[in-house]
């Protein structure tokens, strides 16, 4: 099995070798930056499992990096991040953009360690229990974003543009999970979580609605099962997403 791979970025010499020495005596691959772009660049160019995380440095802060990487396409914008700062009052903020844990200075090798060990055993657990998820969206700007999350989250994701294309892959993949956009071409999603759930195998599924609040749309409460997520920001549908599929994911488990 390849070496889990993990980012420390910080401007402090001394720490950065502390954890470095510590994450290696564990048998962790260990990739360094001395500053916030420098770490943005080598989390393209690595694609680390873990970044471990400082706010103030120069060039780009923590904070703006995060930021940055979060507005990425693809899987890159999901990177676990542990952020570590003695700015403990700023770990709401960074919660807002979406880390894996905050931990404050100073801290023990013990305690670090831990942390690491929880965010990576956690990741693994994703990967080990993937469902299927069906998205079915007009909007393929919408689509790659939530194709990504999705993957980066507990799922394969298999995707269609219309109510016909999806309720054929649902008859062929037999999905976990639906996720419809409010309006696609050819029908609404309350028309195609009425037909899915004639299907036997798709009668108790979880099927997630998204729409945008300016959407003229009313979704119909057809039955249980059934979730309407409104938004008026891309990331307002992914922050609203990912609460609810934690909770799938503990129900789940």
């Amino acid at each position: 099995m390849a070496k889990k791979k993990i980012l420390v970025v910080d401007d402090e010499a001394a720490l950065v070798d502390m954890i470095k020495m510590r994450l290696e005596a564990s048998d962790y691959e260990v990739v360094t930056a001395s500053d916030g772009q420098e770490g943005f660049e080598k989390i393209e160019a690595e694609k680390p499992d873990l970044v471990i995380l400082d706010i103030l440095m120069p060039k780009m802060s923590g904070y703006d990096l995060l930021r940055k990487l979060r507005q990425e396409k693809g899987a890159i914008q999901y990177t676990p991040v542990l952020v570590v700062s003695a700015r403990g009052r700023m770990k709401s903020l960074f919660e807002e953009i979406g880390i894996s844990d905050f931990l404050a200075k100073p801290f023990d090798g013990l305690e670090l360690m831990d942390r690491v060990e929880r965010i990576l055993s956690k990741q693994e657990q994703k990967k080990a229990a993937k469902r299927k998820a069906l998205l079915i969206a007009r909007d393929r700007e919408i689509r790659e974003l939530l194709e990504a999350f999705l993957g980066a989250q507990i799922f394969s994701v298999f995707t269609a543009e219309n109510g016909s294309q999806g309720i054929e892959r649902a008859v062929k993949e037999q999905p976990d999970i639906v996720l419809c956009q409010s309006i696609l071409e050819d029908m609404n999603a309350t028309e195609v979580f009425r037909v899915m759930r004639g299907m036997s195998a798709m009668a108790r599924i979880p099927f997630i609605i998204f729409s945008s609040q300016e959407a003229a749309f009313v979704v119909e409460k057809a039955s249980p099962g059934q979730e309407l997520i409104e938004y008026s920001r891309p990331e307002d549908l992914i922050k609203k997403l990912g609460q609810y599929l934690n909770e799938y994911g503990e129900a789940n488990a």
